[in-house]
């Protein structure tokens, strides 16, 4: 099995990066690549070991994003880009946000998933923030190259809320969204049959295949 690990780094994962890299370079069958997305002002010190053969992955584009949620989007969108130009041409990749730390044991788990399910993509659960309520996104999930070019994460934009009967737009502006793991995922979720006649494998899985660890930051007094 031959694959890479890709995370899309926030500038405030400071407080658990290093254990991340540990737990991903501990990963068995080891990974023939990791790759960090990163802000151009990410404000991490490349130099320090931890980041010794790991390659970093930069775009303009992804600092021109506003705030957080177009930021991570796109983050994810130049990973994805990257991901299928690679001149390698990795068959795999397992996909894990800084902040969930994972066993070793978690590559060959979710490699095996997609084999026996003839998926593109085994999405792993994960705790959400500040809730006992596990979450099948984007957080954690092992794929297929093929998955990378059907797919594309970006920002679904609905129009302000309409105030109905009143003949006008809501008068906060509230701006509603469908986030990138929905509209990334909705065409694996929808597209199952065209996708099986097209490559012979389809859609996705989501279960809870290997107990991670999501790290949050310390709190603050």
């Amino acid at each position: 099995m031959k694959y890479i690990v890709i995370s899309p780094v926030g500038n405030g994962k400071g407080y658990c990066i290093k254990d991340f890299i540990e737990k991903v370079k501990a990963f068995e069958p080891a990974p023939h690549q990791i790759v960090l997305g990163l802000h151009l002002d990410h404000g991490f010190d490349l130099t320090d070991p931890m980041f010794e053969g790991i390659t970093i992955v930069y775009d303009s584009c992804i600092d021109g994003a506003g705030g957080s949620l177009e930021r991570i989007c796109s983050n994810r969108e130049v990973l994805r880009l990257f991901f299928v130009n690679h001149k390698e041409r990795y068959e795999h990749a397992l996909w894990i946000d800084t902040d969930i730390m994972c066993p070793p044991e978690t590559p060959a788990v979710l490699h095996q998933a997609i084999v026996d399910n003839n998926v593109l993509i085994a999405v792993n659960k994960v705790k959400g923030r500040g809730t006992d309520r596990y979450l099948c996104g984007s957080g954690m999930m092992f794929m297929h190259r093929i998955a990378a070019t059907v797919s594309r994460f970006y920002v679904g934009i609905i129009e302000p809320e309409y105030v109905v009967g009143e003949g006008a737009w809501a008068p906060d502006g509230l701006e509603k969204h469908l986030s990138e793991d929905f509209m990334f995922f909705a065409m694996f979720d929808q597209g199952r049959h065209f996708l099986d006649m097209w490559c012979g494998m389809s859609g996705r899985l989501c279960d809870h295949f290997v107990e991670v660890e999501h790290i949050f930051p310390p709190k603050r007094y």
